[in-house]
């Protein structure tokens, strides 16, 4: 299906794309499903949205994300077509009649949070599972070790120190450790934030320090 580009400019965090009303209706296509568009041999998944006066029966509009990522100019044409849902949503399915996760079960969930592939509602049913639960200890160091295979690394030589918090309260400390480590002489990567801002750290803040309290408590 053939569609022309409306671009407003706008980001929306992760690849989404807003059709018309009525073409969603007519393609059964719905809130949340994926679709791939296609521009000069390259192609994206993106998650949808539904609208009726943003825009005509004929166009589609992107996020930034998307407009970056295929080199797109307003009013250029694209190709659409329905995607599959992730398979990690089969693994969270899995987690949420508490069944254990396997390493490539579990890599499969941190690849899709990494590459946007999952909504915030698909992301926090896999949390409410392992909330819900539980994880087993070998789940856990499985999942530590998606978490590490899936993220980008830094190739940091030497002793590297680390100060690790959730934000909030806690997160105005972040600035004065570590600039005294710092001043001491130690490598410290660190960003501070006073807000949990993305999937990642949703996942690495919340799930992690929960289940191994529980494993504690246990």
């Amino acid at each position: 299906m053939k569609l022309k580009l409306k671009l407003l400019k706008w980001q929306a965090g992760r690849p989404v794309a807003i059709l018309h009303k009525k073409l969603a209706e007519k393609s059964s296509i719905h809130v949340d499903d994926r679709i791939v568009i296609l521009a000069d041999r390259k192609k994206i998944e993106a998650v949808v949205d539904i609208a009726s006066g943003l825009l005509k029966e004929n166009e589609i509009i992107i996020s930034s994300e998307i407009e970056e990522e295929l080199k797109l100019k307003n009013n250029s044409l694209v190709n659409i077509r329905t995607a599959k849902y992730p398979k990690s949503l089969e693994f969270i399915e899995k987690k949420l009649s508490c069944k254990t996760l396997n390493f490539s079960e579990l890599k499969e969930i941190m690849q899709d949070i990494v590459e946007n592939n999952l909504t915030e509602s698909e992301i926090a049913y896999f949390i409410s599972a392992v909330y819900k639960c539980g994880m087993k200890m070998k789940e856990i160091e499985n999942m530590i070790k998606a978490i590490v295979a899936t993220g980008e690394k830094l190739n940091l030589k030497g002793k590297i120190a680390d100060k690790h918090s959730c934000g909030g309260i806690s997160g105005r400390t972040t600035p004065i450790i570590v600039s005294i480590i710092a001043a001491s002489g130690l490598t410290i990567p660190k960003t501070s934030s006073r807000a949990i801002t993305s999937p990642s750290m949703l996942v690495w803040c919340g799930v992690v320090p929960c289940i191994l309290l529980q494993q504690m408590i246990k």
